[in-house]
């Protein structure tokens, strides 16, 4: 009976241990990325799960690969922009260096009306263009950034539709994400060479261009590049913040645009943190694309039954109060002006957002799974730099095509960023780009709601000839 036990206690142990490796990945793996995106999912990597879990954590470590930010902005022969420094690991360098994706291009910048970019490695290669609030303030403040950070600043202001003040309001609810220190998240989207090359060469940015056509992007392949399109939310940092090391950080203007009822502000430069990003790529395998959500882990609690102590960016511990959106500081409703410089703490929007995490991370169809690989990926980030900020990130969720689903996607439904939709957590990405339409509002759009954005080309009437004297 004893030796019975011992075996059986040997198994238990035996079984633990291999469950624990189920998921993991190495050095060498890691090291082998050289900023380049995998190809496509690998179904022979343990679980079911494992596999798309390794997708995304290998896309996030390629697009988060150090830059090189010195390259040639005039050259229309091939891509200078966004090029990974294969000379460097992931997390090496200063915390403000610009990684691959920080180099993409804005979708502000593409869908500009009536001012397009122009086709090919010309348009992609040249800085996006500053609006000329922001240009003063950058020509005041040049002196105080580092070539690096002048090579990669952001002007925090995406376009959508869907947004009474593009930059500032979530996409999914039109209300904004307050931080503990009384200021709104920032919002930005990013697109790779193929992806912006596919909306530029085929004329997307137009409404006109767009119609009778049947979208389809780009896909990765082990030939060629696919598409792939990045969301991301920031914070500004306090002084402290910066200092941390805890963050990948970055210098932003703040830029409202003019509308009928706002005036065109700028702020900064200033310092903004990474807090959330959206990766969507699209591969042979998964021609819905493959939707992996990171956060930084001092967003929100993992589970909001057990907060801990620490101090969290959206999350007050011991706070009873629930989590909803911010009322508007202004008259109107819709709310056509958020005040998106000011600091809103404890003033009538109700903030800062104590932003309770709908759906627990322990709780997530993709475990266990999902704790082995960001516990495997994040150790040898700090032994590729013991004070690396990638150490601070964690995968959240990924979702994936699959047709045995009630939906149609694995997980079924509950996939959300915390600092992105907030107030929409019960639902999934899928779920919501699965109705993204093309500028007619009609047209599917390859699930991605960029498109349209495009508009139509403004003609003004000919004069009035004016009567014979």
């Amino acid at each position: 009976m004893r030796r019975f036990l011992s075996v059986l206690i040997l198994l238990t142990i035996a079984s633990v241990q291999l469950q624990a490796q189920t998921c993991q990945t190495t050095l060498t793996e890691i090291k082998q990325i050289a900023g380049a995106p995998p190809k496509d999912v690998d179904f022979t990597e343990g679980l079911p799960s494992c596999a798309f879990l390794k997708l995304s954590w290998r896309s996030f470590i390629a697009l988060n690969w150090p830059a090189i930010w010195t390259f040639n902005r005039a050259d229309t022969t091939k891509q200078t922009r966004a090029v990974p420094d294969t000379t460097k690991l992931i997390g090496q360098g200063a915390v403000s260096d610009p990684t691959v994706w920080d180099l993409f291009q804005p979708n502000w910048y593409i869908f500009a009306p009536s001012n397009p970019p122009g086709n090919g490695f010309a348009g992609w290669n040249q800085d996006s263009f500053l609006p000329s609030a922001c240009g003063q303030l950058m020509s005041a403040n040049a002196a105080r950034l580092t070539p690096a950070q002048r090579s990669s600043l952001k002007i925090l202001s995406s376009l959508s539709k869907f947004d009474s003040m593009p930059g500032v309001v979530q996409a999914s609810s039109s209300s904004p994400l307050i931080d503990q220190n009384g200021f709104y998240a920032r919002y930005e989207i990013r697109t790779s060479f193929e992806t912006f090359n596919y909306i530029v060469s085929n004329r997307f940015y137009s409404a006109d261009a767009q119609q009778n056509q049947a979208f389809n992007f780009p896909v990765q392949s082990a030939t060629k590049p696919g598409a792939i399109f990045i969301k991301a939310a920031w914070k500004v940092l306090t002084p402290e913040e910066e200092r941390s090391g805890r963050f990948h950080t970055s210098r932003a203007f703040l830029f409202t645009p003019t509308s009928p009822t706002v005036q065109s502000t700028c702020a900064g430069p200033v310092p903004v943190g990474l807090v959330g990003l959206h990766i969507v790529q699209k591969t042979s395998a998964l021609r819905k694309w493959i939707w992996a959500t990171f956060e930084h882990i001092d967003t929100a609690p993992a589970d909001p039954a057990n907060p801990g102590t620490q101090l969290w960016q959206f999350f007050k511990t011991g706070s009873t109060k629930p989590l909803e959106k911010p009322k508007c500081p202004t008259a109107g409703t819709p709310c056509l002006d958020w005040q998106p410089t000011s600091s809103h703490l404890n003033d009538i929007t109700g903030g800062p957002t104590q932003a309770v995490r709908v759906n627990p991370i322990p709780l997530s169809c993709n475990q266990p799974a999902l704790d082995q690989i960001n516990q495997s990926v994040l150790s040898f980030f700090q032994q590729i730099n013991p004070k690396s900020v990638w150490q601070f990130y964690r995968l959240v969720e990924a979702q994936w095509e699959d047709p045995g689903t009630p939906t149609g996607f694995f997980p079924p439904k509950k996939v959300a960023n915390v600092t992105m939709e907030t107030y929409t957590q019960k639902s999934s990405c899928m779920a919501c780009h699965s109705g993204a339409l093309a500028a007619d509002d009609i047209t599917p759009a390859d699930f991605t709601f960029e498109l349209n954005l495009g508009w139509r080309q403004t003609i003004n009437p000919a004069p009035t000839p004016s009567p014979n004297p």
